[in-house]
């Protein structure tokens, strides 16, 4: 390639694209200077001229190229003929973009074909410029005369019998598609596979995939026969010279920026199609970088004629054309004790036993690790050829024989890592099995032990079950005898107490009756006696429906039951607050003197209620040295505590509050006087008491 002369050519266009001049209404302007009109966002028609590289109806494209460039049109139009290669023409249309390729059309929306006029020819015909195909992907440029060379891959005839062949053409590093406007036998088009070739043509490199191909740098469109020269002898002269069979002599015959081809002889070991394929030589193995479908099985021994190219401090055998030499047995591998030596086994096929690891979590894709009794492991490449369903009966920890291509990954100069690539599952053979304690039997363990833990868990919740059950049982019973023990404890106290006062009641009425004739003057003040016992025992009948009804009983806790008896005593109707305040925990009592401090609370309350006039009421509560000590206060009008007759009923309730204090060993004391409220006090000497403090407003 003439590089100088290819760099000059690209400096002219883009000396051409940064300062393109203004011209007038259909003044002929160079064609980088309408190619530039394009990106500037200038919309005018314009006219250029050149000569007529490209042309073909069917496609529906030319190409036209002056000095300065190239630049597609429409020729598609019925009033003049079709513009042919090397016509000098001028064209006046409108610059857009169609397949993104920039083209000369007719209208400012892509439509139409331009005006092409054919002139007289001016000038010397376009000179096509040398390329390199590993080149075209980075040139970026469209519609420039060219010529390069290559190797045909890949013959494609479309099933049109006047649309174009289409050819792969490849070089060590770059594949273009050339069409061809014409059509050739299949026996012509089959031997051109794996031949040399040089073309000319109109380069098209940032085309779409329809006229570039997806697996392809750039397009080519060659305008005739004579411009398509097949040259076999090229690569038969480089079969007939002597071939390579070591490495050694590859590197000696491998000069640094060389562009010699090489012919060189091994057996094949592996083959990935269309891709690459390993070879053995005498001293070494090589991987050889090959587009050819053709497939063949190891052993095969073939004559190859590729691209060398340094890579990485080493040598890179590209874009390689292969002959059969002969058929052979399928080739042995190298038997290895340790990886410590691989870098003298690069490429060759190997045989090395080690324990197998996988390291990866995920199923899909697993990362297997080969690890040898001595020395570093090695990264098994399953990918190329098998799939990770493959490894699925292989557990891990299992010991085995592996064959495959062993490649060096180099990652500092002299640090590498290392890679094994089985060909198939043939060369993976289990030797022995992991040890016993594998992860699928530690998960089976795991899984037992489980159940074990769930069964015994599940008697353990049938027990506790049962427990419960008998312990409701026995709540149940306990709650009976409760219920039992309070029907006593009720009948006793309306014998103990609203008998008694029913029977003084009984005797007050007696009474009254000899004292109508004996003494008038004392039956009022009986009346109201018998009338006031009669209101108390009335009182007292409704202290023990409450105990009957109650769902805290007294047994259950003192302030509980005070709290709730006040709840529902203020529910009754309209009348003062009801407050408990209870400072500090309460003491278990025992039950009898639990009741008798609740049926003080209770008189203390009621008679608040029904004489006081009191507003609010407060029940305090405290349980502190050594003592329980209960007031219940009032804000009401208060009485005279020296009278004998505070009022009817109160004077009953006061002196059964005094009866009740001394059955129970507690102190009670009246704090009252007219117009000051009243303050009832009560003392029950018990153990000492708890800190805490707590309040239940009702």
């Amino acid at each position: 390639m003439n590089a100088g002369r290819f760099a000059t050519f690209l400096l002219c266009i883009v000396v051409m694209l940064g300062g393109p001049a203004r011209a007038q209404e259909g003044e002929v302007i160079s064609i980088a200077d309408a190619r530039a009109r394009l990106l500037a966002g200038d919309a005018r028609p314009v006219t250029v001229r050149g000569e007529v590289t490209f042309s073909s109806q069917r496609m529906g494209i030319a190409f036209v190229q002056d000095s300065t460039g190239g630049i597609g049109f429409d020729p598609r139009t019925r009033k003049l003929p079709l513009a042919v290669p090397g016509e000098w023409v001028e064209i006046k249309g409108v610059v857009a973009e169609r397949e993104q390729v920039l083209m000369l059309v007719g209208n400012a929306k892509g439509l139409g074909a331009p005006k092409v006029a054919v002139i007289k020819e001016r000038g010397r015909t376009v000179e096509p410029v040398p390329v390199n195909l590993s080149d075209v992907g980075q040139l970026h440029v469209d519609g420039m005369l060219v010529e390069s060379e290559g190797i045909v891959r890949q013959v494609q005839v479309p099933a049109l019998e006047d649309a174009p062949l289409i050819v792969q053409v490849s070089s060590p590093m770059g594949v273009v598609t050339v069409r061809l406007p014409w059509r050739e036998p299949v026996e012509v088009t089959n031997a051109w596979r794996n031949m040399h070739v040089k073309f000319r043509g109109v380069l098209l490199s940032r085309g779409s995939p329809r006229l570039i191909g997806r697996d392809s740098d750039a397009c080519v469109l060659v305008r005739g026969r004579m411009h398509w020269k097949p040259q076999p002898q090229v690569l038969d002269s480089v079969f007939q010279t002597v071939p390579l069979t070591s490495l050694r002599e590859i590197t000696a015959a491998t000069p640094i920026g060389g562009a010699r081809r090489l012919h060189l002889v091994g057996v094949v070991t592996a083959w990935k199609p269309r891709q690459w394929m390993t070879l053995r030589l005498a001293d070494a193995g090589v991987q050889v970088f090959t587009r050819q479908s053709d497939g063949f099985s190891p052993g095969t021994k073939v004559s190859l004629v590729c691209w060398p190219q340094a890579r990485q401090g080493g040598i890179a055998l590209l874009d390689a054309v292969w002959r059969l030499v002969e058929e052979g047995d399928a080739p042995q591998p190298v038997m290895l004790s340790d990886l410590t030596a691989a870098s003298k086994s690069h490429a060759n096929l190997v045989r090395i036993r080690g324990l197998l690891r996988n390291e990866s979590l995920s199923p899909v894709n697993p990362l297997l690790r080969l690890n040898p009794q001595h020395g570093p492991g090695a990264v098994i490449a399953w990918t190329p050829f098998l799939r990770a369903e493959d490894f699925s009966t292989l557990e891990n920890g299992t010991v085995v024989d592996l064959t495959g291509i062993l490649t060096l990954h180099r990652v500092q100069d002299s640090e590498y890592t290392v890679s094994i690539t089985p060909r198939s599952l043939a060369d993976v053979t289990v030797v022995s099995g992991p040890a016993w304690w594998t992860r699928k039997r530690v998960l089976a363990a795991l899984g037992i032990t489980g159940c074990i833990a769930l069964l015994a868990l599940g008697t353990a919740v049938a027990s506790r079950w049962t427990i419960r059950r008998q312990r409701r049982q026995l709540s149940e019973i306990e709650a009976k005898v409760i219920a039992t023990e309070e029907r006593r404890r009720i009948s006793r106290e309306f014998h103990d107490s609203l008998q008694q006062q029913l029977a003084s009641a009984a005797l007050h009425l007696e009474t009254i009756k000899g004292a109508v004739s004996a003494a008038p003057d004392r039956v009022a003040r009986l009346v109201d006696d018998t009338s006031s016992m009669i209101r108390h025992c009335q009182a007292e009948a409704r202290h023990c429906i409450w105990d009957m009804r109650s769902d805290a009983p007294v047994h259950e806790g003192l302030a509980e039951a005070v709290a709730e008896w006040l709840h529902l005593r203020g529910r009754q109707g309209a009348g003062p607050a009801l407050n408990l305040i209870v400072e500090s925990a309460m003491p278990a009592l025992p039950e009898e003197k639990a009741f008798q401090v609740m049926r003080i609370i209770q008189e203390a309350v009621n008679n608040a209620i029904s004489h006081s006039g009191a507003s609010h009421i407060i029940v305090r509560m405290e349980n502190g040295a050594g003592a329980l000590n209960v007031v219940v206060s009032d804000d009401g009008r208060g009485f005279d505590v020296e009278s004998r007759h505070p009022a009817d009923t109160a004077r009953f309730g006061l002196q059964s509050m005094k009866e009740r204090a001394a059955k129970i060993g507690a102190e009670l004391c009246f704090i009252s006087s007219p117009g000051t409220g009243a303050r009832i006090s009560l003392r029950l000497p018990i153990a000492a008491p708890s800190r805490n403090k707590h309040a239940h407003p009702t």
